[in-house]
């Protein structure tokens, strides 16, 4: 602290010190309005929903696209991610259902209402993650068997209606290595969720470093 600005908080101490009383609980009272101010600034404030929400045009798009196509795939976006070590199954299901619990996006589904479609946004959706076990096979076949039930969630249409618009599936491969598919509805993997979903497994743990 340089000598200017160490007279300048003397002099602010001595100010104070010869308020009154009354005088100096205001301008507490002021300061700490200024802070509550600045914090309010800085956050994002959640935003109010008064009435059905119109879809977006991406979500418009995809809507016309699956009222004249029911069982479009062209849209679904897929993510493979082989992990290597032990694997913690419960906390990797706890880590998506937070990352589904912040994202609006990963809980809505549409609905039509006065002859128009709208996002159906649900208060609460809880994932739970299937475990498909291969490790008993031999390897040759094994990998295999995996591409085969990875396209198979692939080319598997999500239902726009009655939701989710997310699916998550583990693949035991050995008793050490697994393979995550995450697959999301166009609409819903344009919330960034997949990689805030390798965030959260790193953040926690799932996998030991």
């Amino acid at each position: 602290m340089n000598p200017e600005t160490e007279e300048k908080v003397v002099s602010g101490a001595d100010a104070r010190s010869q308020m009154s009383a009354a005088k100096r609980a205001l301008l507490e009272k002021r300061l700490a309005g200024r802070a509550h101010d600045a914090a309010d600034r800085q956050s994002i404030s959640r935003r109010q929903r008064v009435g059905p929400v119109p879809l977006s045009f991406s979500q418009q798009r995809l809507w016309f696209l699956s009222q004249l196509e029911p069982e479009l795939v062209a849209y679904n976006i897929s993510e493979a991610v082989r992990l290597a070590g032990k694997l913690d199954v419960p906390v990797l299901n706890w880590c998506f259902n937070e990352i589904v619990r912040r994202h609006e996006s990963l809980r809505t589904s549409f609905d039509m209402i006065a002859g128009q479609p709208v996002q159906v946004i649900a208060p609460a959706l809880e994932l739970s993650i299937p475990v498909f076990d291969l490790s008993q096979f031999p390897d040759d076949e094994c990998d295999a068997e995996a591409l085969r039930l990875s396209r198979v969630e692939t080319e598997r249409p999500f239902d726009l209606v009655r939701g989710p618009l997310i699916r998550v599936v583990m693949i035991r491969l050995r008793a050490d290595e697994m393979r995550r598919d995450d697959e999301l509805a166009g609409v819903a993997g344009q919330d960034g969720g997949q990689q805030e979903g390798q965030e959260q497994c790193d953040a926690h743990g799932v996998i030991p470093g």
